[in-house]
């Protein structure tokens, strides 16, 4: 702990951690709330019963934290009611990567709630393959169309009724959407016109890659 205090960028990635050690995590962001900017532990069993001791350091008012990976954790929507409140609280946090987790709808309309707070200063999210569908479109779309600029939804089930209404949310003026988001699926001919017509108005916008 003493150790990873004193730097900026803390890489723990693939080294089977499990929950047991999110104390000693958490301990961590405590004890360089105003050094450590960068946090990675993709690629660990830490479970949702390790997120909530690591969210608590989050939301404290010192923590400078930019960046954090919680890639392939073997997490699940029962976290991510914790992770939206950190989305809600926390002033520095821009870059989340939460790709590779079973997340599913009820997860991902939990973290629209925190991405929506107008306390939000989060820029960049990965939410690939994280096993939700079209059923939470309409959170996202609604995420899209206020202040999202970067945002990685590939390899999810969203089907032509959840990319229409994430259309809907990119045709929004006040949309900052930047970067591809989607993979490419068989969709049918009026999904197609609506992504054509996306690309036409916003011709910095590549959805599908």
């Amino acid at each position: 702990v003493i150790l990873f205090s004193q730097y900026l960028s803390c890489r723990i990635c693939n080294c089977q951690l499990t929950a047991a050690c999110c104390w000693d995590l958490s301990s961590v962001l405590g004890r360089s709330r105003q050094t450590l900017l960068k946090l990675e532990l993709g690629w660990n069993k830490l479970g949702d019963s390790g997120v909530p001791l690591l969210c608590e350091e989050l939301k404290h008012p010192n923590c400078k934290l930019q960046k954090l990976r919680l890639s392939s954790c073997d997490l699940t929507g029962s976290c991510c009611e914790d992770l939206s409140s950190v989305l809600s609280t926390n002033q520095t946090l821009k870059w989340l990567w939460l790709g590779g987790n079973k997340l599913g709808d009820s997860g991902v309309r939990q973290l629209c709630e925190g991405l929506m707070n107008p306390n939000c200063k989060l820029k960049k999210l990965w939410l690939s393959l994280c096993d939700f569908t079209g059923s939470c479109s309409e959170d996202l779309s609604s995420v899209l169309s206020t202040k999202q600029e970067w945002l990685w939804l590939d390899d999810n089930k969203l089907g032509d009724s959840g990319v229409r209404q994430l259309c809907e949310g990119l045709m929004n003026p006040n949309c900052k959407l930047q970067e591809p988001w989607l993979t490419k699926e068989n969709f049918n001919e009026e999904t197609w016109q609506m992504l054509k017509a996306v690309e036409e108005k916003k011709p910095g916008v590549v959805l599908l890659h």
